[in-house]
């Protein structure tokens, strides 16, 4: 993910703004959180597919899952700060 996911995500004008695994079991062996920033849905939407069509991230995950899925679902969240949040 920190070599080549996140290039990708660059290449294609998207920001994670943090990634972290969890510390407690049973997440903590197969799960993976990044917060992105948007400037609104459709742009995040818009984006999305266009990385989801890149041939290069196509190659990547056919390269890291030749042995086997390393993932069965990605959940989307969306979230606004409230007032008094430290991250706007």
């Amino acid at each position: 993910f920190r070599d080549r996911t996140l290039t990708l995500f660059k290449k294609h004008g998207m920001q994670a703004v943090g990634v972290w695994i969890p510390t407690d079991a049973p997440h903590s062996a197969d799960t993976l959180v990044f917060l992105m920033e948007w400037p609104n849905r459709a742009e995040a939407d818009k984006t999305w597919q266009r990385f989801g069509e890149d041939p290069a991230w196509k190659a990547l995950v056919a390269d890291t899952e030749k042995d086997g899925r390393l993932w069965t679902k990605l959940d989307r969240l969306w979230m606004q700060p409230t007032e008094y949040s430290a991250m706007k």
